[in-house]
């Protein structure tokens, strides 16, 4: 049984990517996926691995594994909760900047509240509100009461 050891002090993109190989050869299609996914969360988190050596580890598992990878429902949820969390960071911004923009006395308010708002919709339609927010008392409410 090949087992891949986290430490990777050491290891070279030719030596991870044998490593994959060998995986490939011992693991079942959907065990592989599983692992392959794995191999890539560790090796992103990897500290002893240069960058050039990632990026060239990258390169070949996208080009090799990727519809692999891609074939696998505990990368797809991982991937689908990460792109949610990415709207939901990006549409904070959004909110965030729109106060910058009509009410910058309001940022530090829009800050705190608008971590709070953890639903697309509602953020988006608090940046449509804050931009067509008659005065700062009315944004001021539309922060204060989005966030509740």
């Amino acid at each position: 049984m090949y087992t891949f050891l986290p430490a990777m002090k050491g290891a070279t993109a030719p030596l991870l990517l044998q490593a994959v190989r060998e995986m490939q050869q011992y693991y079942s299609r959907y065990q592989f996926g599983r692992h392959l996914a794995r191999f890539k969360t560790i090796l992103q988190r990897s500290t002893m691995v240069s960058e050039e050596d990632k990026q060239h580890i990258e390169e070949e598992l996208h080009m090799e594994y990727d519809s692999l990878i891609d074939d696998n429902p505990e990368f797809q949820q991982r991937f689908a909760r990460k792109r949610a969390e990415g709207e939901l960071q990006g549409l904070q911004k959004m909110v965030l900047e729109a106060v910058q923009d009509e009410y910058p006395p309001l940022v530090e308010l829009a800050q705190e509240k608008v971590v709070r708002i953890r639903k697309p919709d509602s953020l988006r339609q608090l940046v449509k509100l804050i931009y067509k927010a008659p005065d700062e008392n009315t944004a001021r409410w539309l922060l204060n009461n989005f966030a509740a």
